[in-house]
């Protein structure tokens, strides 16, 4: 008799460590998820500002070569450039072609290139500096 009660203490016990291992993991589970959560929060609000025109601006060809005017290569140019080829389409600069660098990042894009860019963004596409102050 005493066996039988020790053997369903013992399954009693069992089941109880079971069940206190599933209710811990679920705890540790869904702290993760709303770190996760809280997270991806945080980077979609960092990522999306300022990376699309709000309020209202635009920017327009006349502000566009204010912020960032166009500059011609030059031989003297070519040798001291961080990057040989755009960005966008990966042709190599040529002297004699424009291009157009951002200030604060200094990434360098074809003219061409970096407007089509600018009609929808007002960030670098490589690294999402913004191209004026907030």
């Amino acid at each position: 008799m005493y066996s039988l009660t020790a053997l369903a203490i013992v399954v009693l016990l069992f089941f109880c460590l079971i069940g206190a291992c599933i209710i811990v993991t679920s705890v540790i589970t869904f702290a993760i998820y709303l770190q996760l959560v809280a997270y991806e929060a945080r980077l979609r609000s960092y990522l999306q500002t300022p990376d699309t025109i709000k309020d209202g601006f635009e920017l327009n060809a006349q502000v566009i070569e204010r912020l960032l005017p166009t500059v011609t290569i030059s031989e003297d140019d070519k040798h001291r450039l961080n990057s040989e080829d755009c960005p966008i389409c990966l042709d190599d600069y040529v002297v004699g072609e424009s291009y157009r660098r951002f200030p604060v990042c200094k990434h360098m894009f074809h003219s061409s290139c970096i407007y089509q860019w600018l009609q929808n963004h007002t960030t670098c596409p490589v690294c999402r500096n913004c191209i004026y102050d907030l």
